[in-house]
């Protein structure tokens, strides 16, 4: 018999779009291919920030940009891939 798990994770429209942004490769991809590709990616992940509202991932670190995944928790939706800063992730650590 054989298993599938299924991510309960999301994808926003707008997320979809950062991705063919800031990711060169995605750009004339399909959005079930970049849904695989970012999820293997987070699987991958050992890179994790958590916060009262937000879950922070890190890709690849062969992406340029220090590219983080921000999952809104209480939806289980990806909001946006954005680069972050070592400052800006400090702030989010800190703050929250």
């Amino acid at each position: 018999m054989g298993y599938y798990y299924q991510h309960r994770l999301g994808f926003s429209f707008h997320c979809l779009q950062r991705i063919r942004e800031r990711i060169p490769d995605f750009t004339n991809e399909n959005d079930w291919i970049i849904k695989e590709k970012i999820i293997k990616m987070i699987d991958n992940s050992s890179d994790r920030i958590e916060t009262t509202k937000n879950l922070y991932i890190k890709l690849d670190d062969n992406l340029k940009g220090n590219l983080y995944v921000v999952v809104a928790k209480h939806t289980r939706l990806i909001v946006t891939v954005t680069p972050m800063r070592p400052e800006k992730l400090l702030d989010i650590i800190t703050r929250n």
